[in-house]
């Protein structure tokens, strides 16, 4: 079969499969019970209201994050990667907007801007996560979304499949920035792991003549974190 129609089979037969077979457990961890409005248990929707806004910095560009990459924010990440389950969109927004909040970011910010994937990648996949993401953000905080401010202009490995300078080489100079001048843009990615691609995006936005990037990054890996980090109520 070509590949093309081999690629429309499954997606139908993934449509057909959710229709007459829809998931119902925890969007987060499977479990079988009672689920509130974000379809979430208790239990991991009590660990996800406790949000922790963990910062680290690359250089002068702060990168803030509300949800460690570990626990049910992480399984939310990859079930909306990989098993598509748009579900687990607002959750993963809810927590980015409370970053938003709480460090008053709506008037350091002109416009939000996701971090792009590459053309293979989104045909393969049928979407972009963190577009997604920035939409449901950019719709809640009402601030506009520019997805096509920045794009991946050659396609790379998968991050996840690589480690330290690996990932630094797999993105260096994969991305261009346009129509930013003088803009403050607020960046939205699903993770943060080794910061490599945020900052090849961060530096695109930047030589493009962006005044000034925040990242927000809905999940960051606990190794990689800053100790800074701030408690909530």
């Amino acid at each position: 079969m070509h590949k093309s129609l081999e690629s429309t089979a499954k997606k139908i037969m993934k449509w057909l499969d959710d229709l007459f077979f829809p998931y119902v457990g925890c969007i987060a961890c499977s479990a079988e019970e009672e689920l509130d409005e974000n379809h979430l248990c208790d239990k991991c929707a009590k660990i996800l209201r406790e949000k922790k806004i963990r910062e680290t910095r690359m250089g002068d560009i702060t990168v803030l994050s509300p949800y460690l990459y570990s626990g049910p924010a992480g399984a939310l990440v990859r079930n909306l990667k990989f098993r598509r389950d748009g579900a687990c969109v607002k959750p993963l927004a809810d927590g980015l907007v409370y970053a938003f909040v709480n460090r008053d970011l709506r008037g350091k910010c002109d416009f939000i801007v996701p971090v792009p994937i590459s053309k293979k990648r989104y045909q393969k996949r049928g979407f972009n996560q963190s577009e997604l993401i920035a939409n449901e953000l950019g719709r809640i905080v009402g601030v506009p979304v520019r997805s096509k401010c920045i794009e991946r202009i050659r396609h790379t490995k998968e991050q996840s499949k690589l480690k330290g300078r690996a990932r630094r080489r797999n993105v260096m100079g994969a991305f261009k920035a346009r129509d930013v001048d003088g803009a403050a843009i607020l960046l939205v990615d699903d993770v943060y792991t080794t910061g490599a691609t945020t900052y090849e995006c961060t530096k695109a936005l930047l030589e493009a003549g962006a005044k000034d990037v925040i990242v927000l990054c809905a999940t960051i890996s606990k190794e990689y974190q800053n100790m800074k980090s701030e408690q909530t109520a």
